[in-house]
């Protein structure tokens, strides 16, 4: 294993004695899972952090990619399509379910998001659009929920990455998050679907083995991931804050034309940067791994590979979190820009 002097990622690991005391108060040795007091707690504080509106409902899953699972399976959908800048998760939570088809969209553009002019250009022969939040960044979901209404197709939203963005839970038919330990919510693995109530009950079914006519999954969490996250969820606010600043910092002292600027509400996971040359890609990481630096390039393993989209190939993903110092931020700049 490599030894970075910063990595990629930091799990924030929140008051135990909270943890304790929530689990010794509320469950103890009568119910560490099935919707236990603490899944309860913790839907209701997230329900309340991320402003969701009545007519939603939140289910908490043991990761994003069930989330997107449930989703589609509560939604009915069978004809889903979805942008080719993303993760493998992405495509596999459609894949899994053999009665889906996915219709891969080539996104033309700087930073690989959907937008309108791509669902106007095709031919609309799909019941669902999942759109994709890529690196963190958001399309415009107000114009594509606008767009998904008019012409009665289901919006779903891979938000994997996005906790911690205001006011966007309650675009589309159902939204997705994830709270693996690379996210800016680490939980180190779990997710949410946020889902209108009228599916809710087959969406909490199918996390739960599903029946007999409707095979599900166990998609649950236990009381001990929800005492964790309710202890994280009272601390995360100044993690976000110092994300924020750090993105901040980034754009201060790099090229405009290096990373996608479209949301000023973005709250980065992390940060990334994209060049037109694979080749200085290539250098540029090198350089940057070279130096102790943690970086990847994502969603190069987006399945099938041959609709692996071309930013796939120049992107470089830097570290965001607050552990990372101004100085570390000055170095890597200093870093690509003499790559």
């Amino acid at each position: 294993m490599t030894n970075y002097k910063v990595k990629l990622c930091s799990i924030h690991i929140p008051d135990m004695i909270k943890v304790s005391n929530l689990l010794h108060t509320y469950s103890a040795k009568e119910q560490m899972s099935n919707f236990g007091p603490l899944y309860h707690m913790f839907k209701e504080k997230l329900k309340e952090y991320l402003k969701v509106d009545d007519s939603k409902e939140i289910i908490i899953t043991s990761s994003g990619h069930i989330a997107l699972m449930t989703a589609t399976h509560a939604l009915y959908s069978r004809s889903i399509l979805c942008p080719n800048y993303t993760f493998l998760s992405t495509s596999a939570s459609i894949e899994l379910q053999k009665e889906k088809r996915v219709d891969w969209l080539q996104t033309e553009n700087n930073n690989g998001m959907l937008t309108v002019e791509h669902l106007e250009a095709i031919d609309p022969r799909f019941d669902t659009v999942m759109a994709i939040c890529p690196l963190s960044n958001i399309p415009n979901l107000k114009a594509i929920s606008k767009w998904c209404k008019e012409h009665q197709r289901k919006l779903i939203i891979d938000g994997a990455a996005t906790f911690g963005t205001p006011g966007i839970v309650n675009y589309g038919d159902a939204f997705c998050m994830s709270f693996h330990a690379t996210k800016a919510f680490p939980l180190g693995e779990g997710g949410i679907l946020i889902i209108d109530k009228i599916e809710f009950n087959a969406s909490k079914q199918y996390i739960n083995f599903g029946s007999i006519e409707n095979p599900g999954i166990n998609g649950k969490v236990s009381e001990y991931t929800c005492a964790i996250g309710i202890a994280l969820l009272d601390e995360i606010d100044d993690d976000i804050v110092k994300r924020k600043r750090n993105t901040d910092l980034y754009k201060s002292l790099l090229n405009k034309d290096l990373y996608a600027d479209d949301q000023e509400n973005t709250v980065y996971s992390l940060f990334p940067i994209y060049f037109e040359d694979p080749e200085l890609t290539t250098k540029v990481f090198n350089n940057l791994i070279s130096n102790g630096y943690e970086v990847r390039q994502y969603y190069q393993n987006t399945f099938p590979r041959n609709v692996i989209h071309p930013l796939a190939k120049r992107n470089i993903v830097l570290p965001c979190h607050p552990d990372v110092t101004e100085e570390n931020i000055k170095d890597i700049c200093s870093l690509i820009r003499t790559s």
